[in-house]
């Protein structure tokens, strides 16, 4: 069985991050994490300085450059992945959807977003227990200390792996552009996730 990928998505394999070359719906997450990388570094900052100010140490020199080269991997990777899994994606969705939304319908993204958090939650699940996606995942938990960089700890192909958990989206017509949005956005929220400056987070 072919998979055909769009010719926008070849051209974003060829040209890279290529962002500017490309229209908004053909970015996808790893693109996402490269252009809010100085934000990112930002938070850091401050987060470290935060946690000066209360008496806390929370980064440890060497746990941070690896949970870096983690998430620097995943984008690396990423740049020759993305566009398989935005041609599997469409492809998906073209042959085996079973319904088809209007264009910019605010029912699709409504669904992108609460069906992109519930197939989040089974995956993550899934990955703590099911040995194989352990296996897989466990480099994610492997850090000494909780902070923001942690959350760039993960594994290079988990990528792959979502694949099992996020099928349902395109099989109910959510456009691309809807699901990597909803994605791009649960990210930032997980990663807000990783800290212990702030309470209740």
């Amino acid at each position: 069985m072919r998979v055909q990928v769009p010719p926008v998505a070849l051209e974003r394999s060829k040209a890279g991050f290529g962002v500017s070359r490309l229209p908004s719906g053909a970015v996808d997450t790893n693109d996402w994490y490269a252009l809010l990388a100085p934000l990112f570094l930002s938070l850091l900052a401050i987060e470290a300085w935060i946690a000066h100010l209360q008496g806390k140490r929370v980064f440890v020199f060497a746990d941070t450059v690896s949970n870096l080269a983690c998430g620097l991997g995943q984008i690396l990777l990423g740049i020759f992945t993305g566009a398989f899994i935005l041609g599997l994606y469409d492809w998906f969705g073209g042959r085996f959807a079973i319904m088809h939304w209007p264009k910019g319908s605010p029912v699709a993204w409504v669904l992108a977003f609460l069906l992109t958090d519930l197939c989040y939650y089974c995956f993550h699940r899934g990955s703590h227990r099911v040995t194989l996606f352990w296996a897989i995942h466990e480099v994610h938990h492997q850090s000494e200390e909780l902070n923001l960089s942690v959350a760039l700890r993960q594994t290079w192909f988990s990528d792959f792996t979502s694949l099992f958990f996020y099928w349902p989206l395109p099989f109910l017509g959510i456009p691309r552009e809807a699901f990597f949005v909803a994605v791009a956005c649960l990210s930032v929220y997980q990663s807000m996730q990783h800290t212990r400056v702030v309470r209740g987070l």
